[in-house]
């Protein structure tokens, strides 16, 4: 049998300098309806207060796509744990939030001492078998920072004689953009107790490895927005989870996520979380329905998902039953 090809549409409505305009986003929706595509796939949207469905471009675009049985499947938003923060809930599109997975990236960083701490990276460089020195980005602020920046390691916020050949220890919950081991808040102080007791701190680190079926998953990730619809509170939103934390995403050579020491590193690859990992999860699988079921309408599409989903976990915890 010979294999069958799907055709990939890509609709560009967000900008660098001018956001996500609504005429852009109608005008994207005429032309997938035109184009007569399966299913729309929506990584993007308004946070709260939530507009009336008429006035929302995405509710409002998306309920011609569903008359046009065109399946949509957008994110829920990243403002969670908080309670009706989700987006994107209209009750005709597929909202979906973000859950783990069950692969962990351990990292194991070895301090002079002897004493070892488990971090996550995805370290893929030189193994690193030998000690080097290690700084703390606070105590070497560039003249012309400060210390929260140095903190952080930003960009330019170390002093470079201070800093230069040493790894630097930080603190921060942000967005990286520098190679970077994250470890949890409960030994975050070991290295910097470690360094304060030490003439001369050193440390190294190993391969990142890949572990597998230790953690519980899926579980709903701490970012992922949460429901009811804050616009129309009976509405329940989301209606389904899909894996969106340390998510394996393909990614423009040409938007480098790094530049160090002024040179751009382009990647083809990259790990994101964040419901707009989530979205094309739920949006693959539709498209599988879709091709198996090309008579399905969305609603059919939508109920076969929600009616069939998973309700444990990898350990076979049932979600519906409350946790000690």
């Amino acid at each position: 049998m010979p294999r069958q090809l799907g055709w990939l549409a890509v609709y560009k409505v967000c900008w660098d300098t001018g956001g996500c305009a609504e005429a852009h986003l109608l005008a994207a929706f005429d032309d997938a309806i035109f184009d007569g595509v399966d299913l729309l796939s929506i990584s993007l949207g308004s946070p709260p207060p939530l507009a009336t469905y008429v006035e929302d471009a995405v509710a409002f675009g998306s309920f011609h796509a569903v008359a046009k049985g065109i399946s949509v499947i957008c994110s829920a938003g990243n403002s969670g744990p908080f309670p009706q923060t989700v987006i994107n809930t209209a009750p005709w599109v597929v909202t979906v939030a973000a859950s783990t997975i069950d692969r962990a990236f351990p990292t194991i960083i070895t301090l002079g001492n002897n004493q070892t701490i488990v971090g996550q990276a995805l370290f893929t460089g030189k193994n690193v078998d030998t000690f080097h020195p290690i700084v703390y980005g606070e105590y070497s602020v560039a003249d012309n920072s400060y210390e929260g920046s140095a903190r952080s390691c930003d960009s330019g916020s170390l002093n470079a004689t201070l800093a230069r050949g040493k790894f630097p220890a930080k603190g921060v919950t942000l967005s990286l953009d520098i190679p970077s081991i994250q470890v949890d808040f409960a030994i975050e102080t070991y290295p910097l107790t470690y360094m304060e007791a030490s003439r001369n701190p050193v440390v190294k680190f190993s391969f990142t490895e890949t572990v597998i079926g230790q953690q519980i998953s899926p579980e709903i990730a701490f970012f992922s927005s949460r429901g009811p619809s804050s616009f129309s509170p009976t509405v329940l939103k989301p209606d389904i989870a899909a894996p969106g934390v340390n998510i394996l995403a393909s990614w423009s050579p040409a938007a480098s996520p790094a530049i160090i020491d002024n040179e751009i590193l382009p990647m083809d690859f990259k790990i994101e979380s964040g419901t707009t990992m989530s979205c094309p999860h739920l949006s693959g699988i539709v498209a599988l329905l879709k091709a198996t079921h090309p008579t399905w309408s969305p609603a059919a599409i939508k109920s076969a998902l929600i009616t069939n989903l998973l309700i444990s976990d990898n350990f076979l915890f049932n979600f519906s039953e409350p946790k000690n």
